[in-house]
């Protein structure tokens, strides 16, 4: 009986072409003209060993950041923006001064990379693209909220956050587009973050101080305030109030950052504004969140 197998001219014998496996048609992944190096490889290989699985602000479950990997591979602004993320926590945790600017600097180079690949995409919101839309909007926030926080003067700080403040109010916008198609992805992180008990609010048994309470009052008798300042303030004062009371019923560090960080996402448009101005009354407002923001920060900045 003849072998299957076929002789070629130079009289070696070759298999069968029906033994070659199949292999994927790399079309698929839509290939960018996107230059990336082996420094971006490091970048992504910190981003699945270090960032994902270690600091407290990005720990997700292993099937939600295969979601987000999986979207990053076939979304170049998005692949851009976690590189970006990981080149900020690389450069917080290496030691050595110019590692550090070096990463900085990377991480502002691919940021800018991503907004201009986002700008220059032309594609408007679907439900096809929608996720990707809130993931990049997301990761932004979180990647200006880290510059912001690297400010070591009060006023720089105030300039920071003025930048800060403004983006996130574009996250929020994209959020509001987005929600339809990402709100089973959004409800699998709240239930991986075991977040079931703010579901009946926060309730303070008697004699639990009230950090705010003063402060709210002296908003409400203000006369230098207009109406709508004065009902800003109040509700800045009245969510802070509500993270004390959090810190002193959830010890995670996690959640503390989490909402802690949620404070300055979910403040009125007008309190903001006051902010912005360094009115005295939105001052003395931030001076009660900095008590929090500041060991905050600090256990942030031990996982990077």
């Amino acid at each position: 009986m003849r072998s299957s197998h076929t002789k070629s001219r130079t009289g070696t014998t070759s298999a069968p072409a029906s033994a070659a496996p199949d292999l994927p048609d790399i079309g698929i992944y839509k290939w960018q003209p996107q230059l990336y190096t082996l420094g971006h490889l490091e970048l992504l290989h910190n981003l699945s060993s270090n960032v994902f699985v270690d600091t407290d602000i990005l720990l997700l479950p292993l099937p939600i950041c295969k979601v987000i990997m999986q979207h990053a591979l076939s979304t170049p602004y998005l692949m851009d923006q976690i590189l970006a993320l990981s080149a900020s926590h690389m450069s917080f945790v290496r030691p050595n001064h110019g590692h550090r600017k070096a990463y900085r600097n990377q991480a502002m180079l691919l940021q800018t990379r991503a907004l201009t690949a986002f700008n220059s995409a032309g594609v408007g919101i679907s439900a096809q693209n929608g996720c990707s839309w809130f993931l990049y909007a997301s990761l932004l926030g979180l990647q200006v909220m880290f510059e912001t926080f690297q400010s070591h003067s009060f006023e720089g700080f105030l300039g920071q956050l003025s930048t800060y403040l403004a983006v996130h109010r574009g996250v929020l916008a994209v959020i509001r587009q987005t929600w339809c198609a990402v709100k089973d992805f959004v409800d699998q992180i709240i239930q991986h973050c075991s977040y079931s008990w703010l579901g009946g609010g926060l309730r303070l048994e008697d004699g639990q101080p009230r950090e705010c309470g003063v402060l709210t009052s002296l908003i409400t008798q203000s006369h230098h305030l207009e109406a709508a300042e004065r009902e800003a303030c109040q509700e800045a004062s009245e969510k802070l109030q509500w993270l004390f009371d959090l810190y002193r019923n959830e010890p995670r560090i996690s959640t503390q950052i989490h909402f802690t960080i949620a404070w300055t996402i979910t403040m009125p448009a007008v309190y903001a504004e006051m902010l912005q101005n360094r009115r005295p009354e939105a001052l003395v407002i931030f001076a009660f969140y900095a008590v929090l923001l500041d060991p905050t920060l600090e256990n942030h900045g031990r996982a990077g």
